[in-house]
Protein backbone atom coordinates (compact mmCIF):
# COMPACT_ATOMS: atom_id res chain seq x y z
CA UNK A 1 0.00 0.00 0.00
CA UNK A 2 1.72 3.23 -1.09
CA UNK A 3 1.81 6.19 1.22
CA UNK A 4 0.97 9.63 -0.13
CA UNK A 5 3.78 12.12 -0.42
CA UNK A 6 3.96 14.11 2.78
CA UNK A 7 3.67 17.89 2.50
CA UNK A 8 4.83 20.65 4.80
CA UNK A 9 2.20 22.41 6.89
CA UNK A 10 0.32 24.84 4.71
CA UNK A 11 0.68 28.55 5.30
CA UNK A 12 -1.93 31.19 4.43
CA UNK A 13 0.05 31.85 1.27
CA UNK A 14 -0.16 28.20 0.31
CA UNK A 15 -3.92 28.26 0.91
CA UNK A 16 -4.23 31.25 -1.38
CA UNK A 17 -2.18 29.54 -4.06
CA UNK A 18 -4.28 26.37 -3.80
CA UNK A 19 -7.45 28.42 -4.05
CA UNK A 20 -6.11 30.11 -7.16
CA UNK A 21 -5.19 26.77 -8.65
CA UNK A 22 -8.59 25.26 -7.80
CA UNK A 23 -10.28 28.07 -9.72
CA UNK A 24 -8.25 27.25 -12.81
CA UNK A 25 -5.60 29.97 -12.50
CA UNK A 26 -2.88 27.46 -13.42
CA UNK A 27 -3.89 25.09 -16.18
CA UNK A 28 -1.50 22.85 -18.02
CA UNK A 29 -2.36 22.99 -21.72
CA UNK A 30 -2.64 19.74 -23.60
CA UNK A 31 -0.05 19.16 -26.33
CA UNK A 32 -0.91 19.16 -30.00
CA UNK A 33 -2.44 15.93 -31.31
CA UNK A 34 -3.06 14.78 -27.74
CA UNK A 35 -6.16 12.80 -28.71
CA UNK A 36 -4.32 10.80 -31.36
CA UNK A 37 -1.54 10.03 -28.90
CA UNK A 38 -3.91 8.94 -26.15
CA UNK A 39 -5.96 6.77 -28.51
CA UNK A 40 -2.71 5.09 -29.53
CA UNK A 41 -1.79 4.53 -25.87
CA UNK A 42 -5.24 3.04 -25.14
CA UNK A 43 -5.04 0.71 -28.15
CA UNK A 44 -1.53 -0.47 -27.28
CA UNK A 45 -2.47 -1.17 -23.64
CA UNK A 46 -5.66 -2.94 -24.73
CA UNK A 47 -3.76 -5.08 -27.26
CA UNK A 48 -1.14 -5.88 -24.64
CA UNK A 49 -3.82 -6.90 -22.11
CA UNK A 50 -5.75 -9.01 -24.61
CA UNK A 51 -2.63 -10.79 -25.87
CA UNK A 52 -1.11 -11.49 -22.47
CA UNK A 53 -4.51 -12.49 -21.11
CA UNK A 54 -4.95 -15.02 -23.89
CA UNK A 55 -1.44 -16.42 -23.41
CA UNK A 56 -1.59 -16.64 -19.62
CA UNK A 57 -5.19 -17.83 -19.18
CA UNK A 58 -3.95 -21.35 -18.54
CA UNK A 59 -1.70 -20.36 -15.66
CA UNK A 60 -2.65 -21.75 -12.24
CA UNK A 61 -3.82 -18.36 -10.99
CA UNK A 62 -6.43 -17.90 -13.71
CA UNK A 63 -7.50 -21.56 -13.64
CA UNK A 64 -8.13 -21.24 -9.93
CA UNK A 65 -10.36 -18.21 -10.48
CA UNK A 66 -12.21 -20.05 -13.26
CA UNK A 67 -11.87 -17.16 -15.71
CA UNK A 68 -12.23 -17.80 -19.43
CA UNK A 69 -10.01 -16.32 -22.12
CA UNK A 70 -12.94 -14.37 -23.59
CA UNK A 71 -13.78 -12.84 -20.20
CA UNK A 72 -10.17 -11.83 -19.58
CA UNK A 73 -9.81 -10.26 -23.03
CA UNK A 74 -13.09 -8.33 -22.67
CA UNK A 75 -12.03 -7.12 -19.24
CA UNK A 76 -8.62 -5.99 -20.56
CA UNK A 77 -10.24 -4.07 -23.43
CA UNK A 78 -12.81 -2.39 -21.19
CA UNK A 79 -10.17 -1.42 -18.65
CA UNK A 80 -7.95 0.21 -21.30
CA UNK A 81 -10.78 2.03 -23.11
CA UNK A 82 -10.98 5.08 -20.74
CA UNK A 83 -7.31 5.84 -21.41
CA UNK A 84 -8.45 7.65 -24.57
CA UNK A 85 -9.24 10.64 -22.34
CA UNK A 86 -6.96 9.99 -19.38
CA UNK A 87 -5.16 13.33 -19.80
CA UNK A 88 -8.17 15.35 -20.91
CA UNK A 89 -10.45 14.34 -18.02
CA UNK A 90 -8.18 12.84 -15.33
CA UNK A 91 -10.66 13.56 -12.53
CA UNK A 92 -13.25 11.37 -14.26
CA UNK A 93 -11.02 8.72 -15.80
CA UNK A 94 -9.19 7.78 -12.58
CA UNK A 95 -12.30 6.70 -10.59
CA UNK A 96 -13.79 5.19 -13.74
CA UNK A 97 -10.82 2.88 -14.31
CA UNK A 98 -10.91 1.83 -10.66
CA UNK A 99 -14.61 1.01 -10.95
CA UNK A 100 -14.02 -1.07 -14.09
CA UNK A 101 -11.11 -2.76 -12.32
CA UNK A 102 -13.28 -3.86 -9.41
CA UNK A 103 -16.21 -4.88 -11.64
CA UNK A 104 -13.98 -6.85 -14.00
CA UNK A 105 -12.42 -8.64 -11.07
CA UNK A 106 -15.84 -9.53 -9.68
CA UNK A 107 -17.76 -10.46 -12.86
CA UNK A 108 -15.41 -10.91 -15.83
CA UNK A 109 -11.69 -11.06 -15.26
CA UNK A 110 -8.64 -9.01 -16.14
CA UNK A 111 -5.01 -9.41 -16.99
CA UNK A 112 -3.02 -8.20 -13.99
CA UNK A 113 -0.04 -6.68 -15.81
CA UNK A 114 -2.02 -4.45 -18.18
CA UNK A 115 -4.37 -3.57 -15.31
CA UNK A 116 -1.42 -2.23 -13.32
CA UNK A 117 -0.41 -0.06 -16.31
CA UNK A 118 -3.94 1.37 -16.61
CA UNK A 119 -4.12 2.19 -12.91
CA UNK A 120 -0.65 3.71 -13.02
CA UNK A 121 -1.55 6.03 -15.91
CA UNK A 122 -4.83 7.12 -14.34
CA UNK A 123 -3.19 7.98 -11.01
CA UNK A 124 -0.28 9.64 -12.80
CA UNK A 125 -2.64 11.78 -14.90
CA UNK A 126 -4.35 13.09 -11.77
CA UNK A 127 -1.04 14.48 -10.54
CA UNK A 128 0.32 15.58 -13.92
CA UNK A 129 -2.74 17.13 -15.61
CA UNK A 130 -5.45 18.03 -13.07
CA UNK A 131 -5.19 21.77 -12.30
CA UNK A 132 -7.43 21.54 -9.22
CA UNK A 133 -4.59 20.36 -7.07
CA UNK A 134 -6.46 19.92 -3.81
CA UNK A 135 -9.13 17.75 -5.43
CA UNK A 136 -6.44 15.76 -7.24
CA UNK A 137 -4.69 15.11 -3.93
CA UNK A 138 -7.79 13.78 -2.20
CA UNK A 139 -8.94 11.77 -5.21
CA UNK A 140 -5.60 9.94 -5.37
CA UNK A 141 -5.66 9.35 -1.64
CA UNK A 142 -9.17 7.87 -1.75
CA UNK A 143 -8.30 5.59 -4.70
CA UNK A 144 -5.15 4.32 -3.00
CA UNK A 145 -7.03 3.66 0.25
CA UNK A 146 -9.72 1.71 -1.63
CA UNK A 147 -7.06 -0.30 -3.43
CA UNK A 148 -5.33 -1.01 -0.14
CA UNK A 149 -8.60 -2.17 1.43
CA UNK A 150 -9.30 -4.43 -1.54
CA UNK A 151 -5.78 -5.87 -1.45
CA UNK A 152 -6.04 -6.42 2.34
CA UNK A 153 -9.32 -8.25 1.85
CA UNK A 154 -7.76 -10.45 -0.84
CA UNK A 155 -4.78 -11.10 1.45
CA UNK A 156 -7.05 -12.09 4.33
CA UNK A 157 -8.96 -14.50 2.09
CA UNK A 158 -5.71 -16.09 0.97
CA UNK A 159 -4.47 -16.53 4.54
CA UNK A 160 -7.76 -17.93 5.85
CA UNK A 161 -8.55 -20.14 2.89
CA UNK A 162 -8.27 -23.86 2.58
CA UNK A 163 -4.67 -23.71 1.45
CA UNK A 164 -2.24 -23.87 4.35
CA UNK A 165 -0.10 -20.86 5.07
CA UNK A 166 3.29 -21.51 3.53
CA UNK A 167 6.38 -19.71 2.44
CA UNK A 168 5.37 -19.49 -1.25
CA UNK A 169 1.95 -18.12 -0.28
CA UNK A 170 3.40 -15.45 1.99
CA UNK A 171 6.01 -14.58 -0.63
CA UNK A 172 3.31 -14.13 -3.28
CA UNK A 173 1.32 -11.88 -0.98
CA UNK A 174 4.38 -9.73 -0.23
CA UNK A 175 5.15 -9.44 -3.95
CA UNK A 176 1.61 -8.20 -4.59
CA UNK A 177 1.93 -5.55 -1.87
CA UNK A 178 5.34 -4.42 -3.09
CA UNK A 179 4.16 -4.17 -6.70
CA UNK A 180 1.16 -2.07 -5.71
CA UNK A 181 3.30 0.10 -3.46
CA UNK A 182 5.80 0.77 -6.23
CA UNK A 183 3.18 1.37 -8.93
CA UNK A 184 0.95 3.71 -6.97
CA UNK A 185 3.81 5.49 -5.22
CA UNK A 186 5.64 6.07 -8.49
CA UNK A 187 2.44 7.28 -10.18
CA UNK A 188 1.88 9.80 -7.38
CA UNK A 189 5.45 11.12 -7.27
CA UNK A 190 6.06 11.24 -11.03
CA UNK A 191 2.68 12.90 -11.62
CA UNK A 192 3.45 15.69 -9.17
CA UNK A 193 6.92 16.18 -10.66
CA UNK A 194 5.50 16.32 -14.17
CA UNK A 195 3.04 19.02 -13.05
CA UNK A 196 5.75 21.07 -11.33
CA UNK A 197 8.00 20.79 -14.37
CA UNK A 198 5.20 21.89 -16.69
CA UNK A 199 4.37 24.87 -14.47
CA UNK A 200 8.02 25.91 -14.37
CA UNK A 201 8.17 25.69 -18.16
CA UNK A 202 5.00 27.78 -18.53
CA UNK A 203 6.41 30.36 -16.15
CA UNK A 204 9.60 30.56 -18.19
CA UNK A 205 7.59 30.98 -21.38
CA UNK A 206 5.55 33.77 -19.80
CA UNK A 207 8.72 35.46 -18.58
CA UNK A 208 10.23 35.16 -22.05
CA UNK A 209 7.14 36.73 -23.61
CA UNK A 210 7.27 39.56 -21.08
CA UNK A 211 10.95 40.15 -21.84
CA UNK A 212 10.24 40.31 -25.56
CA UNK A 213 7.42 42.76 -24.93
CA UNK A 214 9.67 44.86 -22.68
CA UNK A 215 12.41 44.86 -25.32
CA UNK A 216 9.93 46.10 -27.90
CA UNK A 217 8.83 48.89 -25.56
CA UNK A 218 12.47 49.85 -24.90
CA UNK A 219 13.16 50.01 -28.64
CA UNK A 220 10.13 52.26 -29.16
CA UNK A 221 11.20 54.48 -26.29
CA UNK A 222 14.71 54.73 -27.74
CA UNK A 223 13.22 56.00 -30.99
CA UNK A 224 11.08 58.53 -29.12
CA UNK A 225 14.07 59.77 -27.11
CA UNK A 226 15.97 60.12 -30.37
CA UNK A 227 13.20 62.26 -31.76
CA UNK A 228 13.23 64.45 -28.67
CA UNK A 229 16.93 65.18 -29.09
CA UNK A 230 16.54 66.02 -32.75
CA UNK A 231 13.70 68.34 -31.81
CA UNK A 232 16.20 70.18 -29.62
CA UNK A 233 18.70 70.25 -32.46
CA UNK A 234 15.98 71.52 -34.80
CA UNK A 235 15.28 74.37 -32.45
CA UNK A 236 18.94 75.42 -32.30
CA UNK A 237 19.51 75.21 -36.05
CA UNK A 238 16.38 77.06 -37.09
CA UNK A 239 16.79 79.62 -34.30
CA UNK A 240 20.25 80.46 -35.65
CA UNK A 241 18.96 81.10 -39.18
CA UNK A 242 15.95 83.07 -38.03
CA UNK A 243 18.18 85.25 -35.86
CA UNK A 244 20.40 86.02 -38.83
CA UNK A 245 17.34 86.80 -40.90
CA UNK A 246 16.13 89.21 -38.24
CA UNK A 247 19.45 91.04 -38.05
CA UNK A 248 19.68 91.53 -41.81
CA UNK A 249 16.05 92.54 -42.12
CA UNK A 250 16.47 95.15 -39.40
CA UNK A 251 19.54 96.55 -41.14
CA UNK A 252 17.70 96.73 -44.46
CA UNK A 253 14.77 98.51 -42.87
CA UNK A 254 17.01 101.15 -41.35
CA UNK A 255 18.87 101.73 -44.61
CA UNK A 256 15.69 102.11 -46.64
CA UNK A 257 14.14 104.56 -44.19
CA UNK A 258 17.16 106.73 -43.40
CA UNK A 259 19.30 106.64 -46.52
CA UNK A 260 17.40 106.03 -49.78
CA UNK A 261 20.54 106.37 -51.93
CA UNK A 262 21.87 103.27 -50.23
CA UNK A 263 19.08 101.10 -51.61
CA UNK A 264 21.62 98.87 -53.32
CA UNK A 265 23.08 97.93 -49.94
CA UNK A 266 19.58 97.37 -48.64
CA UNK A 267 18.90 95.04 -51.53
CA UNK A 268 22.03 93.07 -50.60
CA UNK A 269 20.83 92.76 -47.04
CA UNK A 270 17.46 91.53 -48.24
CA UNK A 271 19.24 88.97 -50.42
CA UNK A 272 20.93 87.63 -47.31
CA UNK A 273 17.54 87.43 -45.65
CA UNK A 274 16.18 85.44 -48.60
CA UNK A 275 19.12 83.02 -48.58
CA UNK A 276 18.95 82.51 -44.84
CA UNK A 277 15.20 81.93 -44.95
CA UNK A 278 15.59 79.31 -47.68
CA UNK A 279 18.28 77.53 -45.68
CA UNK A 280 16.10 77.67 -42.55
CA UNK A 281 13.16 76.13 -44.39
CA UNK A 282 15.40 73.39 -45.77
CA UNK A 283 16.84 72.58 -42.36
CA UNK A 284 13.39 72.60 -40.83
CA UNK A 285 12.06 70.17 -43.42
CA UNK A 286 14.95 67.71 -43.14
CA UNK A 287 15.23 67.75 -39.37
CA UNK A 288 11.50 67.45 -38.75
CA UNK A 289 11.56 64.35 -40.99
CA UNK A 290 14.17 62.75 -38.76
CA UNK A 291 13.02 63.76 -35.28
CA UNK A 292 14.88 61.21 -33.19
CA UNK A 293 17.34 60.69 -30.23
CA UNK A 294 17.67 61.14 -26.49
CA UNK A 295 18.20 64.34 -24.58
CA UNK A 296 21.31 66.21 -25.55
CA UNK A 297 23.39 68.87 -23.91
CA UNK A 298 22.48 72.53 -23.84
CA UNK A 299 25.73 73.50 -25.60
CA UNK A 300 26.21 74.29 -29.29
CA UNK A 301 25.47 71.55 -31.78
CA UNK A 302 28.51 69.61 -33.01
CA UNK A 303 29.76 69.85 -36.58
CA UNK A 304 32.51 68.57 -38.86
CA UNK A 305 35.13 70.60 -37.01
CA UNK A 306 34.43 68.44 -33.97
CA UNK A 307 35.24 65.14 -35.69
CA UNK A 308 38.89 65.29 -34.65
CA UNK A 309 37.94 65.67 -30.99
CA UNK A 310 35.38 62.87 -31.30
CA UNK A 311 38.06 60.59 -32.72
CA UNK A 312 40.52 61.47 -29.97
CA UNK A 313 37.97 60.52 -27.31
CA UNK A 314 37.35 57.20 -29.06
CA UNK A 315 41.11 56.57 -29.21
CA UNK A 316 41.29 56.61 -25.41
CA UNK A 317 39.90 53.04 -25.43
CA UNK A 318 41.92 49.90 -26.15
CA UNK A 319 41.09 50.30 -29.83
CA UNK A 320 43.29 52.33 -32.18
CA UNK A 321 41.22 55.12 -33.73
CA UNK A 322 42.67 57.53 -36.33
CA UNK A 323 41.23 60.45 -38.28
CA UNK A 324 42.24 62.31 -41.40
CA UNK A 325 40.68 64.84 -43.73
CA UNK A 326 41.17 64.68 -47.48
CA UNK A 327 40.73 67.78 -49.62
CA UNK A 328 40.10 71.39 -48.75
CA UNK A 329 37.07 72.01 -46.57
CA UNK A 330 33.97 73.19 -48.40
CA UNK A 331 31.21 75.02 -46.50
CA UNK A 332 28.14 72.87 -46.08
CA UNK A 333 24.82 73.39 -44.35
CA UNK A 334 24.47 73.07 -40.62
CA UNK A 335 22.08 70.14 -41.03
CA UNK A 336 24.67 68.29 -43.15
CA UNK A 337 27.41 68.88 -40.58
CA UNK A 338 25.22 67.66 -37.74
CA UNK A 339 24.11 64.59 -39.71
CA UNK A 340 27.65 63.52 -40.63
CA UNK A 341 28.81 64.05 -37.04
CA UNK A 342 26.00 61.85 -35.69
CA UNK A 343 26.78 59.16 -38.27
CA UNK A 344 30.44 59.14 -37.19
CA UNK A 345 29.43 59.06 -33.53
CA UNK A 346 27.11 56.08 -34.02
CA UNK A 347 29.62 54.23 -36.22
CA UNK A 348 32.37 54.61 -33.61
CA UNK A 349 29.99 53.40 -30.91
CA UNK A 350 29.16 50.31 -32.95
CA UNK A 351 32.85 49.64 -33.56
CA UNK A 352 33.51 49.69 -29.81
CA UNK A 353 30.74 47.17 -29.21
CA UNK A 354 31.25 44.83 -32.15
CA UNK A 355 34.75 45.09 -33.66
CA UNK A 356 36.69 43.85 -30.66
CA UNK A 357 38.95 45.47 -28.06
CA UNK A 358 42.10 45.44 -30.25
CA UNK A 359 40.56 46.54 -33.55
CA UNK A 360 41.85 49.48 -35.59
CA UNK A 361 39.23 52.05 -36.59
CA UNK A 362 39.78 54.75 -39.19
CA UNK A 363 37.62 57.85 -39.74
CA UNK A 364 38.09 59.73 -43.04
CA UNK A 365 36.34 62.94 -44.13
CA UNK A 366 36.79 63.54 -47.86
CA UNK A 367 35.82 66.73 -49.68
CA UNK A 368 35.40 65.92 -53.37
CA UNK A 369 34.49 67.98 -56.36
CA UNK A 370 30.80 67.21 -56.17
CA UNK A 371 30.20 65.70 -52.71
CA UNK A 372 31.49 65.39 -49.16
CA UNK A 373 32.04 61.83 -48.00
CA UNK A 374 32.50 60.33 -44.55
CA UNK A 375 33.94 56.85 -43.96
CA UNK A 376 34.27 54.91 -40.70
CA UNK A 377 35.89 51.50 -41.14
CA UNK A 378 37.45 48.88 -38.88
CA UNK A 379 39.40 45.65 -39.27
CA UNK A 380 37.80 43.78 -36.39
CA UNK A 381 35.65 40.69 -36.26
CA UNK A 382 32.14 40.58 -34.93
CA UNK A 383 32.07 39.95 -31.17
CA UNK A 384 29.12 38.41 -29.27
CA UNK A 385 27.28 40.89 -27.07
CA UNK A 386 26.17 40.13 -23.54
CA UNK A 387 23.17 42.40 -24.04
CA UNK A 388 21.60 42.72 -27.50
CA UNK A 389 20.95 46.24 -28.74
CA UNK A 390 17.64 47.71 -29.83
CA UNK A 391 18.70 48.18 -33.46
CA UNK A 392 17.83 51.89 -33.53
CA UNK A 393 21.41 53.04 -34.26
CA UNK A 394 21.55 51.83 -37.86
CA UNK A 395 18.00 52.97 -38.40
CA UNK A 396 18.92 56.41 -37.12
CA UNK A 397 21.89 56.74 -39.48
CA UNK A 398 19.81 55.79 -42.50
CA UNK A 399 16.98 58.15 -41.60
CA UNK A 400 19.31 61.08 -41.07
CA UNK A 401 21.12 60.51 -44.36
CA UNK A 402 17.92 59.98 -46.36
CA UNK A 403 16.47 63.17 -44.91
CA UNK A 404 19.20 65.35 -46.48
CA UNK A 405 19.01 63.59 -49.84
CA UNK A 406 22.27 61.68 -49.41
CA UNK A 407 23.27 58.00 -49.56
CA UNK A 408 24.84 55.62 -47.05
CA UNK A 409 26.41 52.18 -47.23
CA UNK A 410 26.58 49.99 -44.11
CA UNK A 411 27.99 46.49 -44.20
CA UNK A 412 30.97 44.15 -43.96
CA UNK A 413 34.15 44.68 -45.98
CA UNK A 414 35.37 42.00 -48.36
CA UNK A 415 38.64 41.61 -46.46
CA UNK A 416 37.09 41.62 -43.03
CA UNK A 417 35.83 44.35 -40.78
CA UNK A 418 32.95 46.78 -41.11
CA UNK A 419 32.40 49.90 -43.21
CA UNK A 420 30.05 52.87 -42.92
CA UNK A 421 30.22 55.31 -45.85
CA UNK A 422 27.97 58.37 -46.13
CA UNK A 423 28.02 60.53 -49.27
CA UNK A 424 26.32 63.94 -49.45
CA UNK A 425 26.28 65.62 -52.88
CA UNK A 426 26.69 69.39 -52.74
CA UNK A 427 23.62 69.84 -54.93
CA UNK A 428 21.54 67.71 -52.61
CA UNK A 429 22.44 69.69 -49.53
CA UNK A 430 21.85 72.97 -51.35
CA UNK A 431 18.36 71.85 -52.36
CA UNK A 432 17.66 70.75 -48.81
Amino acid sequence: MPQPVTEAPESPTADTDDAAEDTGASIRPLPENWLRTDVTVALVVAAFGILTGFLSIYSPFYVELEWTSIDVMIGAGLLALPLIFYRRYPLVIAPLTCTIYFCAGAFLGFEANSAQVVLFLSIYALGAWEHRRRIAFWMRLVIIILMAVWLAWATLESLTGEAPVSGPLVSGILVQWLINLVFFGAAWIFGDRAWDSAMDRLELERAHAELQSAQSVIAEQAVEFERLRIARELHDVVAHHVTVMGVHAAAARRLLSTDPPRSEAAASQLTHVEDASQEAIGDLRTLVYTLRDSAGSAGPLPGLEDLAELTERADDTTQTVTYDQVGEAVPVGRAVELTLYRVAQEALSNARKHAGATASVHVRLRYGTDAVELEVSDDGRAQPLQRPGTGTGLQGMRERINAIGATIHIGPKSRGGWLVRARVPYKAQESA
